[in-house]
């Protein structure tokens, strides 16, 4: 039978064998897996769940090996995967797990505990189970289902098959930097796309992917295995280059998820870093483009088959070989974003196409800010003129009654009348209604998702509230 991810991981373990495919940090040492291993774990976690092919099966916990291993294995035994963010309140799960129609739960052994309240639930399988590749029957693949970021609604499950994920990992060979047995150090989370098919384009590459444990293990995970490329989003960039604790081999970046400021960049630049923007969705398996030096890095090429248009109100859309089958139990919103006959996808985000195809991302379409006057300002692009002022760590827009207001984490000696006059001098170049009305000082990071985006809403709700004060500009 021909199954694409089996067939995939095959090519994969008889061209790589014996060489490392994954090292992980494991009670405090690193651990290697060659290519031939790798498959050879993913198998024995199949004959686990092959006894519930067909279900839906839910998976809840941290980045891991194991957890890797057991998402790939429930998809080679026919079940519908679902990957669930290790970090949820149980209230969260409980209702992302009945809207998914989830029928069992594999879940991390140190969040058994707080697990009470789906119906079917078990210990993810250790890894080190042993099972001959003779023994695994091979059952027809399905798919999978990752959720939406929900910045700026409720999130939606996002269903993929293991066909797409196929093309996309062959369609995108020979995009990421580096070379065969480089190491690529990933700390993004595997429940989401972006981290997952990271994972199938770094193995397609030959190279060996260097698994991080979430963010709050960054700075010890990357000092431990020293790897030759990253994949970071920009607040983890910044907060290695702030820290000075890059490693010794590290040559090239990846950063994608949400806005990549100029000072940074120049930043990971004057410390010798090749840097590389990324963009992509969950609903087009992530990575769908990247930056080259000629364009410099707000200008994202596509690759393979995929082609950049946009439309009359200057949305990006994309045709493209692979990308979801739809929103769970939401056709309608489907619909509204995908047609699945010509493969064009409606991103959301509003940009530039220049002659050569290459787009320039200038924010979210329904991201978009309506002023007093009837204008439409995308929420990013002020966003990033917010965030280029003196004195400026974070900031961000949000909708005042027709104008706009701006929340800012100052840099640590700022003061807010400091603050208030660089805004002030920034309104002198800005037409009346484009001018920031009322500016907000907060202590602590802006709200963001865990792949970097901005949770806007968030500041929004918190306005709505009374929740944060400030001062008239």
């Amino acid at each position: 039978m021909n199954t694409p991810l089996r067939t995939l991981l095959y090519e994969l373990k008889n061209e790589y064998k014996e060489q490392p495919a994954f090292l992980f940090v494991e009670e405090g040492r690193v651990k290697a897996v060659s290519y031939e291993k790798f498959l050879q774990d993913i198998l024995s976690q199949s004959s686990h769940y092959q006894q519930l092919s067909q279900k839906r099966i839910g998976l809840w916990g941290y980045n891991s090996y194991q957890w890797l291993t057991a998402a790939v294995g429930i998809l080679l035994a026919g079940c519908h995967g679902i990957f669930f963010d290790g970090n949820l309140e149980n209230q969260d799960l409980i209702y992302l797990a009945e809207y998914s129609d989830t029928e069992w739960m594999a879940v991390e052994p140190e969040l058994m505990e707080e697990e009470s309240s789906i119906g079917g639930h078990f210990p993810m399988e250790p890894y080190t189970r042993r099972q001959t590749e003779g023994t695994a029957e091979i059952r027809p693949e399905t798919d999978f289902m990752c959720f939406t970021s929900g910045t700026s609604s409720s999130s939606k499950g996002v269903v993929i098959s293991t066909n797409a994920l196929s093309i996309c990992v062959r369609e995108a060979e020979g995009v990421i930097p580096g070379k065969r047995g480089e190491r690529y150090f990933l700390p993004l989370p595997l429940h989401h796309i972006y981290g997952f098919t990271e994972v199938f384009h770094v193995l397609k590459r030959g190279g060996t992917l260097c698994l991080g444990r979430g963010g709050q293990y960054l700075t010890e995970d990357i000092g431990l295995m020293d790897p030759h490329i990253a994949f970071f989003v920009p607040t983890m960039l910044q907060f290695l280059l702030k820290k000075k604790t890059l490693p010794q081999h590290l040559h090239s970046v990846l950063t994608g998820g949400s806005y990549l400021r100029p000072e940074l960049e120049q930043e990971a630049l004057s410390q010798g870093l090749e840097l590389y923007n990324l963009y992509g969705l969950s609903e087009t398996l992530g990575m769908i483009c990247s930056s080259k030096k000629e364009k410099g890095s707000q200008w994202l090429g596509p690759f393979g088959r995929i082609r950049f248009f946009a439309d009359s109100d200057g949305e990006i859309l994309v045709r493209l070989p692979f990308h979801m089958d739809g929103y769970y139990k939401k056709e309608e919103e489907t619909k509204q974003v995908l047609d699945s006959e010509s493969h064009v996808f409606r991103t959301g985000d509003g940009g530039e196409v220049d002659g050569d195809g290459w787009i320039r991302i200038k924010g979210r379409i329904r991201d978009t800010i309506v002023l007093e006057n009837g204008e439409k300002i995308h929420g990013e692009d002020t966003d990033r003129l917010i965030c280029e002022l003196d004195g400026v760590e974070e900031g961000a827009v949000i909708s005042l009654n027709g104008g706009l207001g701006a929340v800012i984490v100052p840099r640590a000696g700022w003061s807010e009348e400091q603050i208030r006059r660089g805004v002030e001098r920034f309104n002198q170049k800005r037409t009346v209604f484009l001018r920031i009305r009322h500016i907000w000082l907060r202590k602590e990071k802006l709200p963001r998702t865990s792949t970097g985006k901005l949770k806007r809403f968030c500041l929004e709700q918190e306005y709505g509230k009374g929740e944060i004060n400030g001062t008239s500009v």
